[in-house]
């Protein structure tokens, strides 16, 4: 096992604390594009309850699922670098959110729990664990590459929305929990700011 583990880098390295500092410094700009994906994705999600589909197919949804990952890669590698300096990391969530506001906290639990009902309520109950597909110049529901049913070009747009806001449901999730703890990281960094600022005044 130790084998696989030589080339990873130590956690506690000057280099990687480094690194990672600098990412630090970035936490309000990645916290405001977190709360402009959440936005977008509640806006999305809400259309798609209404029974429309705003982004028209899967090529939109790429690019919020690609929003994600601009969100989240430099958030996880902050929430990493604040946790190796923690001996009480049984308290994970606490300690990444400490700074946070409530209602924040509260949003983001809310909708941990809601993403996860609303996957298996699309999955299982509106799109009956298929997806809409075309095949042959039809337009079908399909599972495991067998046909459930054939659609109408109305029930094919609809099912798209179906697929859409199960999508929608995870990225409110993410977005709001990746804001919440760069809420909470942009606040701490700017007391640790403050307080270095005081030490300075002091020192002079």
């Amino acid at each position: 096992m130790r084998m696989f583990l030589v080339d990873l880098p130590d956690p506690m390295s000057v280099d990687f604390v480094w690194k990672a500092g600098g990412i630090m410094s970035k936490a309000k700009p990645l916290f405001h594009l977190a709360a402009f994906g959440l936005v977008a994705s509640a806006v999305i999600h809400v259309a798609t309850l209404l029974g429309v589909n705003p982004l028209g197919g899967v090529p939109g949804a790429i690019v919020l699922h690609a929003l994600l990952f601009v969100v989240w890669i430099p958030t996880v590698v902050m929430m990493v670098r604040k946790m190796c300096a923690r001996d009480d990391r049984w308290n994970f969530w606490g300690i990444v959110t400490h700074h946070a506001p409530l209602w924040m906290k509260i949003l983001s639990v809310v909708l941990v729990a809601y993403a996860f009902f609303n996957f298996f309520f699309v999955a299982f109950v509106l799109n009956r664990e298929g997806v809409p597909s075309a095949r042959s110049g039809r337009k079908a529901l399909v599972s495991h590459d067998k046909v459930i049913r054939w659609l109408s070009d109305e029930e094919y747009k609809r099912h798209q929305a179906y697929s859409i806001r199960g999508y929608s449901g995870h990225w409110m999730m993410f977005h709001a929990v990746g804001m919440t703890v760069l809420c909470s990281l942009a606040k701490e960094a700017a007391t640790n700011d403050r307080g270095s600022a005081a030490e300075d005044a002091l020192s002079t």
